[in-house]
């Protein structure tokens, strides 16, 4: 059984291309998000942290007064690029206010 398997998702994705600041350990990066949903996302980087390693993260959303400002943990890594996947991290939220979570699942944003 795959639990990334999308019929399991709680959450919609949403195909996105936005850039998100995050902070993990000492370190401060920027990248881009390739999806959203009210549960956690995916941002593509070359440089993927590892798995169980905590982040810190600020998400604006362009044409929308909204900042999400939460904390996540990487739960999956994609080292190599496929047709479907880019590389980069699957981040799970662990503390996202649940009206942050709420608007996240509500989003209709142009796909990337």
């Amino acid at each position: 059984m795959n639990p990334f398997n999308p019929e399991r998702r709680a959450h919609q994705r949403h195909a996105v291309h936005l850039l998100i600041e995050y902070a993990a350990k000492d370190s401060f990066r920027s990248d881009y998000i390739a999806d959203i949903s009210g549960g956690g996302l995916f941002i593509q980087t070359l440089t993927p942290l590892p798995i169980g390693t905590e982040i810190e993260f600020k998400i604006a959303f362009p044409s929308i007064p909204k900042l999400i400002e939460a904390r996540g943990i990487v739960v999956r890594v994609s080292e190599q690029k496929t047709n479907d996947e880019p590389p980069g991290m699957g981040i799970k939220f662990i503390g996202v206010k649940e009206d942050d979570a709420r608007f996240i699942d509500t989003l209709t944003l142009p796909e990337a």
